[in-house]
Formats: C-alpha cells, structure tokens, sequence
C-alpha cells in the first residue's frame, strides 16, 4: 500500500526546468537524469569554450554560459552573458548578446551555434508554440514559417566533467518524443507569444494567434498566472508531493 502511494505521488510530479531561480532561462521540461535540469549550453569552457557549438548542460547556479533568453519580438534565442566571440560581456548591452543560429539549411539534424544577431536571418528564427503533451510547455520550431522543424536533445546523457549533457539540435517535431523537444522558458510567456498546437489551416499564412475572427472559447493561456483555486490547489500539491519524493529517495539511500 505505502509503494502504491509513492508511486501515485511521482505520477502528479512534473519533472520540471531549471531549478535555479535566475531568469532569463531556457531549460528542458524534462529532467531526465540530471535533477538541476538540462539548459541551453555553449560547448566547452572557461579559454576552451567555442561559441560554434551549442548543446545542452546541466544547468549552473551561476546562469553563466547555460543562461539564455528567449526573445518574442523577434522570435530569437539570445546568450545572457555572452557576445559571439564568447567573450563574456554579453549582458552589459543587449546589442553584445549573440544569437542563437542554425547551421547550414535548415534542415533535420542541422547544428547550432552563436553569431551577431540579424533580425532578417531566418536561421535565427524560432517560433515558439504551446505544446500539446505537456501543459506550460513549449516547442521551438525552426523559422519563422511554420514548419515540422524544431529544437530537440539526443535520447542519451553524456559524462561532461562533473555534469552532464546531451546533443542539441534541430529535428522533425512529427517523430520526436515529446520529452526531447519541449521546453520550459522563463519569464513565462503570455498567449500573444505563443501559437496554437494545433496545424493553422493552409488558408492563414500567420502563426499569431490574433485573427480577424472571434474565437471559440478556450482555457486561460498558460503563459499567464492562474486565477482559479484548482490551479493554485494542484500547484501546491506537486509541491508537496515532489518534496516527499526527494525526502523519501534519500531516506533510502541512507538505509541501503
């Protein structure tokens, strides 16, 4: 009986993001096996970092190269603290702060890396929209026209020194497991950021959701705060169930 209930209490647990407090960040909504969570990383580290490779990290206390920002006005990704000489000053201007680019075509398995930011790039184009498998989650896809590209992680967990990591790149959302290509990004985006889950019809050329036409009624976007008391009740419980499982796990690694 006491198993059934811990194992109903790790069903309503989201493992979730970057468990730091600093924002801006862009993690996985998934932690997999690293409990700190996996973020945006720039490969390498300290004189042996290379600003032309990205992946995803464990996420630091200090933000430092694992620290990115997702921008909806012009629907890119920036480094926080680094410029694309990964030099780290990006944060004292956001006109140093490098932008996420896709190698090559735009294309399945394509790489990435950082360069200046261009406004007109394409390759530097990422459209977030809301994610059918997992509420308050978000896929990145590739370009600003809708595509079955987006931003994913390989299935497999790398040693990195005392970290870990996993591969970053771009592949067809269709055939991705929804774990490896949904993410959490803070500040919470709101609904005008976001597109639908859903396909847009061929006849609408925008993925905004504003149309012309009044729409059917739907939940609260998840890009802002709940207001019913369910919301804040199951906020609490997740918490507390999340809690109990962390306390639980080191209670038996002490016994064994």
């Amino acid at each position: 009986m006491f198993w059934s209930v811990v194992l109903i209490l790790q069903s309503f647990v989201v493992l979730s993001d970057n468990t730091y407090d600093w924002k801006p960040s862009v993690s996985l909504t998934d932690d997999f096996d690293e409990p700190v969570g996996f973020c945006v990383d720039i490969v390498g580290w300290g004189s042996g970092m290379d600003c032309n490779s990205l992946q995803v990290h464990s996420c630091k206390a200090s933000g430092d190269d694992t620290q990115f920002e997702y921008q909806s006005e012009t629907k890119t990704l920036r480094s926080v603290n680094y410029n694309s000489n990964c030099d780290g000053d990006g944060s004292s201007s956001p006109n140093n702060k490098a932008c996420v680019v896709i190698h090559g075509n735009v294309a399945d398995g394509a790489t990435l890396g950082l360069t200046e930011c261009d406004d007109l790039s394409e390759n530097q184009k990422f459209e977030v929209k809301e994610s059918s498998g997992l509420s308050g989650s978000y896929e990145l896809r590739a370009g600003s026209i809708s595509t079955d590209l987006c931003l994913v992680v390989s299935d497999t967990t790398r040693i990195a020194g005392p970290h870990l990591a996993r591969d970053l790149f771009i592949g067809v959302c269709s055939s991705t497991d929804t774990n490896l290509k949904t993410w959490a990004i803070a500040p919470s985006l709101t609904s005008t950021d976001t597109s639908s889950s859903t396909t847009p019809a061929p006849s609408s050329p925008s993925t905004d959701t504003s149309s012309s036409t009044t729409p059917s009624p739907s939940p609260p976007s998840t890009g802002t705060p709940p207001s019913s008391s369910s919301s804040l009740l199951y906020m609490t419980y997740t918490g507390i169930a999340s809690t109990f499982c962390i306390f639980f796990r080191l209670f038996i690694s002490i016994i064994e």
